[in-house]
């Protein structure tokens, strides 16, 4: 799953990767981390994202959303948000206002 962070993935593909059928996948995903296998390929696309964010490598919405398979980036704006409680947008104009780059954030 991480090494295809940034390619179309379904469950479909994750299951046949793992030689189990789609439905244990799930079972086992949600045993593991009470989650669907996309809920945890969208929570580490948006960890993904917040990453790119901060280290400056993000030159917009868009192209963060479109690199991470995000087809609407509007949905990824709202998605991330719910996250991190403050829009990419912001977190990316943020980081070219600093002098010397983006950041280092002490949380």
């Amino acid at each position: 799953m991480q090494a295809n962070i940034s390619n179309p993935v379904a469950a479909s593909n994750i299951a046949e990767a793992a030689g189990i059928n789609v439905r244990a996948l799930q079972r086992l995903f949600r045993k593991t981390y009470a989650a669907t296998p996309t809920q945890v390929l969208l929570q580490k696309r948006i960890a993904l994202a917040r990453e790119m964010i901060l280290n400056g490598e993000a030159l917009s919405v868009r192209q963060v959303a479109a690199q991470l398979q995000f087809s609407n980036p509007t949905r990824f704006s709202k998605l991330y948000s719910r996250f991190h409680a403050q829009t990419p947008s912001h977190e990316i104009r943020q980081g070219k206002a600093q002098p010397n780059g983006p950041a280092e954030t002490n949380q």
